[in-house]
């Protein structure tokens, strides 16, 4: 007797279908590509079964103009996060979880330069470049590291329990993040120059903070308790005093960023499948759609300073049925 299950080896970019024995407790691999499976379906009768293939895709955009060029063949640009400087660059992943390095392009796509070779997500960008990323590199928990947009000066910052999900200030002297070192996830920050971590929030979950583009507040997502539902939430600064939550879409996987004027935070919304940046005023006014897309999905967006233009990745998945006999 066994199990079939869905799941993806160590050092693997995807999932694949395994066989686990119940009486030895064994993993048997029934495939053995790199490609992703899962919702897997077993007959009642025979040695058949039925998986999706799921392959997600991605490419860079500015506004609502595909951006010319790719890194790869095959891309997934942005596709684990991207972020946008002062100095007219884009800053976007290339590759699958934590095979993901960070490149760096300009507004024209004419250039893609890769930044990092160890893993890195989740990027965010300073206006004078500094970049934080979250980092799996060494193996283990995530950690919050910094590198420099040419590429160098490629250093961990933090050192704890495991740190994800940097908001950066715009001037790049301090951090915010996201620790799962204690029982609940909590936001902390950091100096960019000291190291020295500071708690901000000690009740509640907390995670992916992003600040304000004055350095005033905070906006993440957030809940009082395991039982509570998901809420994004406006934070004071120095403090982490709550001071404003927001029934939005989807909030635990939601992607917030400010507006540049900070008089608002923007957000993912959907409908019949396809997905489109809305904005929400702080003042409570009624929420309006900031780009009009009629197909696709946005996986990361970032506003380009000083915010007159919007850097996205977009794409989506293709799904195929596969059927595997006498496995």
């Amino acid at each position: 007797m066994g199990l079939i299950i869905s799941a993806r080896a160590v050092g693997s970019q995807a999932a694949g279908v395994w066989r686990l024995s119940i009486a030895d407790q064994r993993l048997q691999p029934i495939t053995t590509d790199e490609r992703e499976y899962g919702e897997i379906t077993l007959a009642q009768r025979g040695r058949i079964l039925a998986t999706i293939n799921k392959v997600e895709f991605s490419r860079l955009w500015i506004n609502q103009t595909e951006l010319p060029g790719s890194a790869t063949n095959d891309p997934v640009d942005g596709l684990g996060g991207l972020t946008a400087s002062r100095s007219e660059q884009i800053v976007y992943t290339v590759g699958m979880d934590e095979q993901s390095t960070l490149w760096r392009t300009n507004l024209s796509g004419s250039e893609h330069r890769q930044i990092t070779s160890n893993a890195s997500l989740l990027p965010s960008a300073s206006r004078n470049g500094l970049i934080a990323y979250a980092s799996t590199a060494g193996g283990g928990a995530s950690h919050i590291w910094l590198v420099d947009s040419d590429g160098r000066n490629n250093r961990q910052l933090t050192n704890g329990g495991g740190e994800s999900y940097p908001g950066i200030t715009p001037e790049g002297d301090w951090l915010i993040y996201t620790s799962r070192a204690k029982e609940r996830n909590s936001l902390w920050k950091i100096s960019t120059a000291s190291g020295n971590p500071v708690q901000l929030t000690s009740s509640g979950i907390f995670i992916r903070p992003v600040v304000s583009p004055d350095a005033t507040r905070i906006a993440c997502t957030y809940r009082t308790d395991e039982a509570d539902k998901w809420k994004i939430a406006i934070l004071a600064f120095d403090s982490g005093r709550l001071l404003q939550t927001f029934a939005l879409p989807y909030p635990y996987n939601q992607i917030i960023r400010w507006t540049p004027d900070g008089k608002a935070i923007t957000y993912l919304h959907t409908q019949n499948g396809v997905q489109n940046v809305w904005r929400q005023p702080l003042d409570g006014s009624p929420q309006t759609a900031v780009t009009n897309f009629t197909e696709g999905l946005i996986f990361y967006y970032s506003w380009m300073p000083p915010g007159n233009q919007l850097v996205l990745s977009r794409g989506g998945v293709k799904r195929d049925a596969i059927l595997i006999k006498d496995f």
